[in-house]
């Protein structure tokens, strides 16, 4: 399967090199979609053959996610995983996302609620998400939140967002069940290595409500 890894980022390249690094043993091709940061390093470093997109501006994750989404059907790629840059995601999971691939065209990795050095606010607002999503669509929502997901190129071309920020990735689950994509979850576990979530409690939480209450009365 030929297939391209999206990673979005915005200020994180000291925790992305020993991702990039990591994976140069991966069969797939990488995709960088730099969000605006105040700098870009030396890219040579990095990973010279990888592909790097740039925004102007900081536009959010969700956007990011557009750009590389875009540039993966345009390059003919037939799936798509994508990777958040903070290195809370492991590519030793990379098989079982490319084994589920085979018989789900949309999966997403499953973390550890109980795993006791995940932050308290993050355990507290994976679980809410995930029960709302999972009440809102009738469909079992095992991890609304966590960014390390595949999606095969026929959900790629027909479930389309709008969210800029943290809230497209539920928007998202939102929009590809609505076109009969019920995601699969595999099991993960995740690096937690004292690095600040980019998610902003209050704010994105707000996002959150506004996108179930749209989904709700609005027909999201």
């Amino acid at each position: 399967m030929n297939l391209l890894i999206v990673i979005p980022v915005f200020n994180s390249w000291e925790a992305l090199l020993p991702l990039i690094q990591s994976l140069k043993e991966i069969p797939a091709d990488i995709c960088i979609v730099n969000d605006g940061s105040d700098f870009i390093p030396d890219w040579a470093a990095f990973h010279p053959s990888a592909a790097l997109l740039h925004h102007g501006a900081n536009k959010g994750k969700g956007a990011a996610l557009r750009t590389g989404f875009s540039y993966a059907l345009e390059q003919g790629y037939e799936a798509v995983i994508t990777m958040d840059s903070d290195g809370q995601h492991e590519p030793r999971f990379f098989p079982s996302f490319t084994e589920a691939l085979r018989k789900h065209p949309f999966v997403i990795g499953k973390r550890d609620f109980e795993n006791p050095s995940m932050p308290l606010l993050r355990r507290f607002s994976n679980r809410m998400t995930s029960r709302i999503l999972s009440w809102l669509l009738r469909v079992s929502i095992e991890d609304a939140q966590c960014g390390y997901r595949a999606l095969r190129r026929e959900v790629l071309e027909v479930v389309e967002t709008t969210a800029p920020g943290f809230d497209m990735e539920s928007e998202y689950i939102i929009r590809a069940v609505r076109k009969g994509f019920a995601p699969h979850f595999i099991p993960i576990s995740t690096v937690y290595n004292g690095s600040v979530s980019a998610i902003k409690g209050i704010r994105d939480t707000r996002s959150f409500i506004c996108l179930c209450f749209r989904a709700l009365f609005k027909g999201l």
